[in-house]
């Protein structure tokens, strides 16, 4: 599985979120050349979230967490959000031609009209337990403050009894000071 997460810029698709599974577990980045933000949930639990500075690959949180098929209901992977503004816009990269992704998911540059950012977090599902899982990231993301833009869900090919899924969500226009 590899997905990639895009918007559209001024008339161009550029790539925001990358999504990849291996054999050896889950990994979900941004797309920046510098900072390279990125998060792994490996296949025996271990999860840590890592950027690049100054040319050095930083761990900013590690942890053991659950094995990936010993995922019960459903585990936060990571929390980050995209910002809808012209430099950083322009530096991500454009979707290609030649792409390697079995998928793609496209949001419209319409969402960003009153809010200029938007939320994302990434969770690893148990297949069995997506109807709540469902239920409940409406339940959390669908609030007076916030609003629900969508759920993405995506089977692992490697751990066929789970989805990675990317909820997207936003602060509702009527919230903005």
């Amino acid at each position: 599985m590899r997905v990639s997460i895009c918007t559209d810029h001024n008339s161009i698709v550029r790539q925001i979120v990358w999504l990849n599974e291996s054999h050896s577990g889950v990994y979900v980045g941004m797309y920046d050349e510098n900072a390279n933000p990125h998060a792994s949930y490996h296949a025996d639990g271990r999860h840590h979230v890592k950027i690049t500075r100054r040319g050095k690959e930083l761990v900013m949180f590690e942890e053991q967490r659950k094995r990936i098929t010993s995922i019960s209901g459903y585990q936060s992977i990571i929390t980050h959000g995209a910002f809808y503004t012209d430099p950083i816009m322009d530096r991500l990269p454009q979707l290609d031609s030649n792409r390697k992704e079995t998928a793609i998911v496209l949001i419209g540059g319409a969402i960003f009209r009153h809010v200029k950012a938007l939320a994302m977090n990434t969770f690893i599902v148990n297949r069995k337990y997506e109807r709540q899982f469902l239920g409940a990231m409406y339940a959390d993301y669908e609030t007076d403050s916030y609003e629900l833009v969508a759920v993405n869900s995506f089977k692992l090919e490697h751990f066929p009894s789970h989805d990675v899924s990317v909820v997207l969500y936003r602060v509702k226009p009527g919230n903005l000071t």
